[in-house]
């Protein structure tokens, strides 16, 4: 009985404990819009492990489609050394990468620690650019995403930025988890800049 309760009890309290934060943080004058004449290099993340050509393909294809100049982006794409099958899918995407201009580069894991994250460390160490994207393998994205990321974060500084995501789960919980994103999402915004301390970090 425990165990069936306490997804929807700890829901509950996540959700009450949020209450106080429905009320908008007071903003002070927006900050100027700071038109660039040349976009900031970006550099887009995505690491694959065990993964399908069709759930690779169809992250590669967002990417195509982005607004974003080609010439102003790269994909990193993060892989297991004995991946073979993957190694294979991520060749062909950095070839159909470059043929649309875009920097394509396939950083391989050491292998040691399996895990994504682990990956993902390693390719941002290679990054070149002065933000930094991130997705997975069957990510389908709108082709203005990466652009009004950017252009956000120039004119307001901000430091970071997260799309909305809702997964839908059959079990209790993920349902729980579900009602909590879709309700919560559009009432939380982020802190205005000159109410966060600090200065945002460049690459």
């Amino acid at each position: 009985m425990s165990l069936g309760l306490d997804p929807i009890v700890s829901s509950l309290f996540y959700s009450l404990s949020l209450v106080p934060h429905l009320k908008r943080p007071a903003r002070g004058a927006p900050p100027g819009s700071r038109e660039s004449t040349v976009l900031p290099y970006v550099s887009v993340l995505v690491t694959f492990c065990q993964e399908t050509r069709a759930d690779i393909e169809m992250t590669v294809s967002s990417f195509l489609a982005q607004t974003y100049p080609p010439d102003r982006f790269e994909v990193l794409m993060a892989i297991e050394p004995d991946d073979e099958p993957v190694a294979t899918y991520a060749a062909e995407s950095v070839s159909r990468l470059r043929e649309a201009g875009i920097t394509g580069r396939i950083v391989v894991s050491g292998g040691k620690i399996r895990i994504k994250p682990h990956a993902l460390n390693l390719a941002v160490k290679q990054a070149q650019g002065k933000y930094c994207a991130f997705y997975d393998a069957a990510d389908a994205i709108d082709p203005d995403q990466v652009e009004k990321a950017v252009r956000l974060m120039e004119e307001h500084d901000y430091d970071v930025m997260q799309s909305a995501v809702f997964r839908k789960g059959r079990s209790i919980l993920s349902q729980f988890l579900m009602v909590d994103t879709v309700f919560w999402y559009p009432k939380i915004p982020a802190a205005a800049p000159e109410t966060r301390p600090g200065v945002p970090a460049e690459r």
